[in-house]
Order: C-alpha cells, then structure tokens, then sequence
C-alpha cells in the first residue's frame, strides 16, 4: 500500500491565493515563525523518498506561516520525462468534486 501524503492548511481564508503567488511573498527563516528547520527537511527528505522509489516524479512543497513563505522545496522532475520540476509548474488536478 503506498502512503498517503495530507497536508493540512488552516488559519487563512485566501490560502490558495497566498501559495500561487508565494513567490512574491515575504520569506522568513523557520525558527522565526514557530516552524523546526529540522522537521521541515525531514518532510523533504520523505517527499524525495518517494519520488526516488516510483511513487510520483516530482513535487514542489511550499510552507506558508503568519502570511510568509518559511519553507519551499522543488523536488524531481515534471511528468515522465527528464525536464526537472519548477517552482511555477501547472499540476493538473482531476475529479476535485467527486
């Protein structure tokens, strides 16, 4: 059985709107928003497990706290083909409503 990954957001009404356009958000070290440095790469470290192992090629993993950006990660490649993930990659995201 492969693993299921979830990430829970709360706190923010306009999330979504925050993580398209993390980049032109403020940046903060970890440490200065409550966040482990430690654990942060921890969870890279599991991401890039399972794009070495088959599961997904690649992933691109922004952490969002008091409206800065305090971890963001782009891990593996895009699709099935050599081209390396971006920060501004388009995921295609079917059945949302099922």
């Amino acid at each position: 059985m492969k693993p299921v990954f979830s990430v829970l957001l709360a706190g923010a009404v306009a999330l979504s709107a925050q993580i398209a356009r993390a980049a032109e958000l403020p940046t903060a070290a970890p440490a200065d928003v409550g966040l482990s440095a430690e654990r942060l790469s921890a969870i890279d470290a599991r991401f890039q497990a399972e794009i070495d192992g088959g599961a997904f090629p690649g992933a691109v993993i922004t952490v969002l706290r008091d409206g800065q950006v305090a971890h963001q990660s782009v891990l593996g490649r895009l699709g099935q083909g050599d081209a390396p993930m971006t920060e501004d990659a388009l995921f295609r995201i079917y059945s949302m409503t099922k």
